[in-house]
């Protein structure tokens, strides 16, 4: 768990300017090496929107984390390209954009350490609960909140995609804020009504 969120805190620190290290190198390689950069990164973002929107994730757990950093150095690639733009009053707007997230990042990972932290460890920790539901089927159960605020747990569903095991596709997320008293949810209940349609 520790390491996980190390893992994050260094990442949010160094990977912005290693980014830039990366366009810097490429442009070495002549006018065409900003662009490869940027395209390469273009497809590590259009490959996590996919991910999003699907629904995908590695059964790894920290696995997912690592991505998340990887596609926050696509980002700052794309963003650290922007100094290749030519016309000037294009080039400061683009950048001054850009930079935005960057700095959000940066201030989380600063001011906003906790936050940070209860982040990755909400991103690392493995599930409290796991249960083969039936072939190529799995729910697991993930705890959330911490002691200042609502906590409560997350009952997943998930789909294990034959071609690429360490993949899986979630099908179903109920989560249960116990503070406010909701009802309790079980992995035979979400099953239930994942296969009653609802």
């Amino acid at each position: 768990m520790e390491g996980t969120i190390y893992s994050a805190w260094i990442g949010a620190v160094t990977v912005p300017p290693l980014a830039a290290l990366v366009v810097g190198i490429a442009t070495r390689f002549g006018p065409a090496g900003r662009p490869i950069a940027a395209y390469v990164a273009l497809a590590v973002l259009v490959a996590s929107s996919l991910a999003v929107a699907l629904q995908l994730s590695f059964v790894h757990r920290p696995a997912n984390l690592w991505w998340l950093l990887a596609s926050y150095g696509a980002y700052c690639t794309l963003a650290a390209a922007c100094f290749g733009i030519r016309p000037l009053w294009l080039r400061i707007p683009a950048l001054l954009i850009a930079a935005l997230p960057i700095a959000a990042v940066y201030l989380l990972a600063t001011v906003g350490i906790m936050a940070l932290a209860a982040i990755a460890a909400d991103l690392g920790a493995p599930p409290r609960r796991t249960e083969l539901m039936r072939s190529g089927l799995s729910c697991d159960v993930t705890f959330w909140g911490m002691v200042s605020t609502d906590s409560g747990y997350e009952v997943h569903l998930r789909r294990f995609w034959p071609p690429a095991p360490f993949i899986w596709r979630t099908v179903s997320t109920v989560a249960v804020n116990q503070t406010a008293g909701e009802t309790e949810l079980t992995c035979q209940t979400l099953l239930a009504r994942y296969d009653s349609g609802r």
